[in-house]
């Protein structure tokens, strides 16, 4: 009876309300399309692991599901050799072997017709890199998987989304934004946290993870401040003893902070512990500053057409770059040695200013960011981040954002 009652009331109503039942399997013509993508099949690359995710639980007939995967030129094989169940929506490849690119497809099994392919082949390169990307035209902070073929996730929305920095304690994010009065926390796994703090407008960001600090800057008070990462429900500032006009950027190491004060032309590093260690004035429009692990900084100058090496021995030296107009810089903290990237070119000097390599034919890029482990250069241009190996090839590009600012490198995992 209940049977017949379902036949006449899709033939009174057509297909007003029948039509809205689950359809068949998504290879059925007339099922619905659920977009571009259907369910298909979305490998996220990470520290030894794929990440492997699918859904299509709103098809009625799929029984369960086969994964495969191969190595690239290989045979592929099955991943579970039991069916995983109909309503298994991800599952994790561990115990994988990091820089080995790996490919995974789907079989559905649908009642009454066997195993059916569906999507196409997915690549992933586990390792235990990971690149966070500051996208201020969008607001969203984004952690992007090693291989940079996709990302892991997006936070945020930021109102005014300033600057990025991670700490490679654990592998978490901080960021501060113009329109929030203190700093913002995004774990790991994606967890976002509000951390209040009396800023009026956060500026430049560092995180030094070794001694537990962070330093951050006020743009409206024009003052720079350290406070301890381990204390995040509510952060206690201590202010640098110092008459400030426009600090610009930061740049933390061994328990101290070079500050760089673009309006009075100067930059000093001072310790949490009080003390101005060195301080260089005299700075023609100095725009950004990173340090090595001994203290010893690289600054951009006269607008990025300068680059100058400042020593804690109190001695500057003026390195002589091939363009006027650098964008960015990274440092190895290891050797001391530091990228620049420039005018569709990057070049990278030793720690006494020879000039070891130079890579031209790159995109005109806003930040820089280099992974010395491993030998790999990330660049973010406006809408694309890059990723480079040792010998400037491009190794994977990552489209679709709108105005990237900052980039920052979790060492975390070592």
């Amino acid at each position: 009876m209940i049977t017949r009652l379902l036949i006449v009331l899709c033939s009174l109503w057509g297909g007003l309300s029948c039509s809205d039942r689950q359809r068949l399997n998504p290879l059925d013509p007339e099922a619905p399309r659920l977009g571009e993508s259907l369910g298909d099949l979305v490998a996220l690359a990470g520290d030894r692991r794929v990440d492997l995710s699918w859904d299509y639980s709103s098809f009625s007939d799929i029984e369960g599901y086969l994964l495969y995967r191969r190595e690239v030129g290989g045979a592929f094989a099955l991943l579970a050799e039991e069916p995983l169940p109909a309503d298994q929506k991800a599952y994790a490849d561990r115990s994988l072997t990091n820089g080995t690119t790996y490919e995974y497809r789907l079989g559905l099994l649908v009642a009454g017709e066997g195993e059916r392919s569906v999507g196409s082949i997915e690549r992933a390169t586990p390792g235990a890199e990971a690149m966070w990307a500051a996208d201020r035209g969008s607001g969203l902070v984004w952690k992007v998987n090693p291989d940079a073929r996709t990302a892991r996730f997006a936070r945020g929305r930021f109102f005014d989304l300033w600057d990025i920095a991670v700490d490679n304690a654990n592998g978490a994010c901080w960021i501060s934004d113009g329109g929030f009065n203190g700093l913002y926390y995004i774990d790991a796994e994606g967890g976002v946290s509000e951390v209040k703090a009396a800023l009026e407008q956060p500026g430049d960001l560092a995180i030094d993870s070794a001694a537990g600090l962070g330093w951050v800057a006020d743009r409206r008070r024009n003052e720079v401040f350290w406070f301890s990462t381990t204390s995040r429900d509510s952060l206690e500032f201590f202010v640098v003893d110092a008459s400030l006009a426009e600090p610009v950027s930061l740049a933390a190491v061994a328990g101290s902070c070079w500050v760089v004060d673009r309006l009075q032309e100067r930059a000093f590093l001072y310790s949490s512990a009080g003390q101005r260690i060195v301080e260089f004035r005299s700075l023609p429009r100095p725009t950004l500053v990173e340090a090595d692990a001994d203290g010893t900084a690289w600054v951009l100058v006269r607008d990025g057409a300068g680059l100058v090496r400042l020593g804690l021995d109190g001695e500057a030296l003026e390195v002589d770059l091939p363009f006027s107009d650098a964008q960015s810089l990274a440092v190895n903290r290891r050797d001391g040695s530091v990228w620049v990237i420039g005018e569709e070119a990057i070049v990278h000097f030793g720690r006494t200013g020879e000039r070891i390599a130079q890579w031209e034919d790159v995109p005109v890029g806003r930040a820089i960011a280099v992974d010395w482990d491993r030998g790999r250069t990330w660049v973010a241009t406006v809408s694309t981040l890059w990723k480079f190996n040792e010998a400037g090839e491009t190794m994977a590009r990552l489209e679709g954002f709108s105005a990237m600012t900052r980039l920052s490198i979790d060492r975390s995992q070592r």
